[in-house]
């Protein structure tokens, strides 16, 4: 038995299951049975009581509601707060504007290479982080995943829109 000393704890167990025991460490192997038997409840128990993650985050409308600009710099999704850094020259940076009343303002190209503002209105569904934008006569522009909201930064996904085709 001198062995068992120098084992850790899992391969003394294994040892005393594996092996024959001798009669002076039956108390011991009665009282590792005992403790494993019980084992498979409390996986039961831990794995009952774990909060089901169903992939996506609680986004708080709130930290929304400011104005983003396009940091294409970090990537073409990333968005940060207006007064987040001094960002650089541009010719054109894409701009969102969320107002608490759902109202929102956006920057818009032009075929001719201005940009000018217009006016929307935005809508979040917190069942799948949708962000969806919409013009003033309500078709949707923009429809994004939100994948990650803080006070500075936004990080979507965009989702393609369908297209419908006007038959002649």
């Amino acid at each position: 038995m001198k062995i068992l000393h120098t084992m850790t704890l899992q391969k003394k167990v294994l040892y005393l299951l594996l092996n024959p025991i001798p009669k002076e460490t039956n108390a011991i192997k009665h009282k590792i049975m005992r403790t494993l038997r019980l084992l498979p409840i409390i996986l039961l128990f831990s794995l009952l009581s774990c909060e089901k993650d169903n992939g996506t985050n609680t986004i708080q409308t709130s930290l929304l509601q400011k104005t983003w600009l396009h940091s294409y710099e970090e990537g073409d999704n990333i968005y940060r707060p207006n007064d987040y850094t001094d960002f650089p020259p541009s010719r054109y940076r894409q701009y969102f504007a969320f107002q608490k009343n759902n109202i929102c303002s956006y920057s818009v190209l032009a075929p001719n290479d201005a940009h000018y503002d217009e006016k929307g209105e935005w809508k979040f569904n917190p069942n799948d982080n949708i962000l969806e934008i919409k013009n003033s006569k309500a078709e949707v522009l923009y429809r994004f995943k939100i994948l990650e909201l803080k006070t500075d930064i936004l990080k979507v996904e965009s989702i393609r829109l369908e297209v419908k085709l006007e038959e002649d």
